[in-house]
Order: structure tokens, then sequence, then C-alpha cells
């Protein structure tokens, strides 16, 4: 059965980072929509537009663009996104998978869950740019904790498309129901090896979001650069699980 995946990047990434995976979900029939982030990518948003109310807005849109129920995935920060996202449409979301993600409870912010992770601390630059507090990691620390398993190559490749991150939307309180949020399916993709996202915390933040399947990746953080015929086969296999 032929299924809609809106991939959602994370954290100074773009739509860039899905193109490895996503001639291979295409290849088995689906239908992918990957879209930039207001600021990211090539999306030319200014960064003192850049809001996670912003970022959730645009994946709404996305989601109501579709013929058909999606099955949204986020990564990393976007967790908080497309958790936004089906708290909004959750009629149009048919299924959520968290890929190694941050997911705030009610009330909770990306920051509050990144200070909550005893295992990882990255050494993350505060600067300036037109004004706007961003973040920026100097390429030895993106190598360290987003791409160790990667190739030099692969390396080489996106560190060229990572661009500086507005610290506004790692601030921003997420606000989840039971009723809308907590109405759509929820899996989780664990990935064993990251360095950006430690396992105990991925576990606990699934865990207290009820999602199930959780599923496991012997994967750093970026599997859509380093794995993505495994993850491609765990996204079809949760697709099929749920099919309507």
């Amino acid at each position: 059965m032929m299924s809609t995946f809106v991939l959602v990047h994370g954290a100074y990434h773009g739509a860039w980072c899905w193109s490895r995976l996503t001639p291979l979900l295409e290849s088995q029939g689906h239908r992918v929509l990957a879209p930039d982030l207001p600021g990211h990518g090539e999306d030319q948003t200014p960064l003192s537009d850049v809001t996670l109310s912003n970022y959730t807005a645009a994946i709404c849109q996305v989601v109501a663009s579709a013929d058909e129920p999606v099955i949204l995935v986020g990564h990393s920060m976007a967790g908080a996104v497309v958790a936004g996202a089906a708290e909004r449409m959750a009629s149009r979301v048919r299924q959520l998978v968290f890929l190694t993600a941050y997911i705030p409870g009610d009330g909770q912010s990306v920051a509050q869950m990144v200070r909550a992770d005893t295992r990882i601390s990255i050494p993350i630059e505060r600067v300036g740019a037109a004004g706007v507090p961003c973040l920026r990691m100097a390429p030895d620390v993106l190598r360290r904790h987003f791409y160790h398993d990667a190739t030099d190559d692969d390396f080489v490749w996106a560190a060229a498309r990572v661009r500086q991150q507005a610290i506004a939307p790692f601030a921003a309180r997420v606000q989840l129901s039971a009723a809308q949020f907590g109405a759509v399916p929820r899996a989780y993709i664990h990935c064993r090896h990251d360095r950006a996202i430690g396992l105990a915390l991925q576990r606990q933040m699934a865990l207290a979001a009820g999602c199930s399947p959780m599923l496991y990746l012997k994967s750093g953080h970026s599997p859509f650069v380093t794995q993505p015929a495994a993850l491609c086969a765990m996204l079809v296999e949760l697709a099929e699980d749920h099919a309507i």
C-alpha cells in the first residue's frame, strides 16, 4: 500500500538531508514530501522570524496539502515540530514517527529535554546573526556528535550544507493534549550509537510519550546519510503495520 511520508529535518539541517532516503521510499511506491523548515536549507525566511510556531505552521500546511493522512517523521529537534503539528491536525496524521527525536511533554521545551540528557553534552557556540541569538557548531563538533559514523566524503557533503540555528525554537514550550496528540499512533526509532541524544534519554522520552512500537537502528545521529536503506526498511515496516 502506498503511503505519504512527510519528512521533517532537525536543527541546523534542511530538506537536503533526506536526499538519499527519499528515492528509496519512492522506489517502493510511496510519496515523499520533505520541506525546508523556515530559515533552513533554501528557505529564505529571516532568522528573526524563525520560531517553533512558524516551524509547526509550515508543516501543517504540508500535511494539509497531502491527498491522504500522512506518516509524519521528525528527526531530532523536529520531534517537537511534528508533535505540535499532530496536536493541530490529528485527523490528518496517520502515524507519528520520532527518529532519535526530542519529545517534550505538554508545557515543556526542547531546551528542557536537552538539559535532561545526562549522557551527552555538546559544546555549541552561541553567536549573533543579524541581531538574532543563534547556535553554531564547529566542524569537529559536528563530526563528533552528528556524523561520527559517516564516511569522510559524506561528512564533507553534509557539513557544507549545515547552517546556523536560531535559538528561539528550542526555548518555546509545546502544548499537547491527550485528545489530539494522544490520539495519533506514535512510534520511535532509537539510534543506539547516537552522540547527540543519549540512548537513555531517547528511551525515557519514547516511554513518556507512549510510543509503540519502539525500533532500534545501530546508527549515530544521522541515519538518513549513513544508513538510508536500513532507515527506509524501518519506515516501510511501520507504514505497513499501520495501513488503513
